[in-house]
């Protein structure tokens, strides 16, 4: 393979895409059809698992206690039959999977995008949509109906694409994470940013003791002076 240059990053035409498909660079499977491959991006299919929010009696979710359990508790799963579509409301947001596997290589990164045709019709795909270099497994979609009207979701509609590009310069290891081909439940309670946060506040609430306790000794010396 030809040593990428920072002149050759940018997202891959079509015939970029096949070129990494035949290299093993890029792996999607399965790809029904060739037609999937547009001129910068493939099509990905909604795959036959998605996570519902459920009706309960909480009445906020808080990330600092999202653990894998309490997503559990506000999400669940449902099987989609090849066929039977699933009614998604307005408002309504679900966690869905590409029914294709994908692996990146070290030296591709991807985003997705919604496709026009179902935007269109209020489907937003894919919120969180940077994919990073070496990344493998199934994507899951984020999926809110923004119109008034109920859409119907199907099993195997090319609802969302994939873009590819260079990563330059490409990584030197492979990440380790696990390779999901479910929907991946939300879990945030363990992110850094909680306990950086912390740290923060109690900073800020010492700074803010002292400023109160250097204002009132200063009011009290003007009241004396006065």
């Amino acid at each position: 393979m030809a040593e990428l240059t920072e002149s050759g990053s940018g997202f891959l035409t079509s015939e970029g895409i096949k070129s990494a498909l035949e290299s093993g660079r890029l792996v999607i499977t399965p790809l029904l059809e060739e037609s999937q491959i547009g001129q910068a991006s493939i099509d990905l299919r909604l795959g036959s698992e998605i996570l519902v929010m459920k009706q309960t009696q909480k009445a906020f979710i808080n990330p600092v206690e999202l653990t894998p359990q309490t997503a559990r508790n506000i999400q669940g799963p449902v099987n989609l039959a090849i066929g039977i579509p699933f009614i998604l409301h307005p408002g309504q947001l679900i966690l869905g999977v590409t029914l294709e596997y994908i692996s990146l290589g070290l030296d591709l990164c991807g985003m997705i995008l919604s496709r026009s045709r179902f935007g269109r019709t209020g489907l937003i795909v894919a919120t969180a949509s940077f994919i990073h270099p070496g990344w493998k497994g199934c994507l899951t979609l984020e999926l809110c109906n923004a119109g008034v009207l109920p859409l119907f979701l199907y099993c195997g509609s090319p609802i969302a694409q994939l873009a590819v590009a260079n990563a330059y310069p490409p990584l030197e290891n492979q990440p380790q994470a696990l390779i999901p081909t479910r929907p991946r439940l939300a879990e945030m309670s363990k992110m850094i940013d909680w306990s950086k946060l912390k740290k923060f506040q109690g900073i800020w609430e010492q700074q803010g003791s002292f400023l109160t306790s250097t204002a009132t000794s200063l009011n009290s010396d003007n009241k004396k002076k006065e």
